[in-house]
């Protein structure tokens, strides 16, 4: 988390190169002025969510899950990933993951495969 992110006293939190970070190296089908808009958008945020016990159930432990396993993602490294969807099989829940060659923002690096996604899942 300190490698990625400044964290104040309070536990608000900021990215340190959301460029980097959340687009990459390469931006798919945005335009640089959509990203740096985009980019422009982010603030601090509070950052004691990191550490919060869940009050309530997650929904992927009672509905049909899918994941969007970003393969460039930085923030949230592969086999990072990787052990969230194995903690959730473990705990007997199937989850269809997509993988994606972007990084953590697949909305805007990776659009058209983002809205397949959602298509597949809405299909059924």
């Amino acid at each position: 988390m300190a490698l990625a992110f400044d964290v104040a006293e309070d536990l608000s939190a900021v990215v340190r190169d959301p460029r980097a970070l959340f687009i990459g190296d390469d931006i798919g089908e945005a335009t640089e002025e959509e990203v740096e808009a985009y980019l422009s958008l982010l603030m601090r945020w509070n950052g004691k969510c990191w550490g919060d016990t869940l009050t309530n159930t997650p929904p992927w432990r009672e509905i049909p899950a899918t994941y969007l396993f970003c393969s460039k993602d930085e923030v949230l490294p592969p086999e990072y990933q990787a052990r969230m969807i194995k903690d959730i099989r473990a705990r007997g829940r199937e989850v269809d993951v997509i993988t994606i060659e972007t990084a953590h923002s697949p909305h805007w690096t990776a659009t058209k495969e983002v809205v397949g996604a959602v298509d597949k899942v809405a299909a059924g």
